[in-house]
């Protein structure tokens, strides 16, 4: 799990995610986004989407 760069991490995560792979594996690239303290700002920028308060994110930066 270390050898992922974050943006892989992530990548994977919403992958997971989409392919409704096994719960204890989405957990645990979950519980290392968390390790790494990961915002989940970064991990919905990478689904294109964005709800008001990360475009507020984006617009105070």
């Amino acid at each position: 799990m270390r050898e992922l760069s974050d943006q892989m991490l992530r990548k994977t995560y919403i992958q997971a995610q989409k392919l409704e792979l096994r719960p204890d594996f989405i957990e645990l690239l979950n519980q290392e986004i968390l390790r790494r303290k990961l915002s989940c700002y970064d991990r919905t920028s990478l689904l294109g989407g964005s709800d008001s308060s990360s475009e507020s994110q984006k617009n105070n930066v």
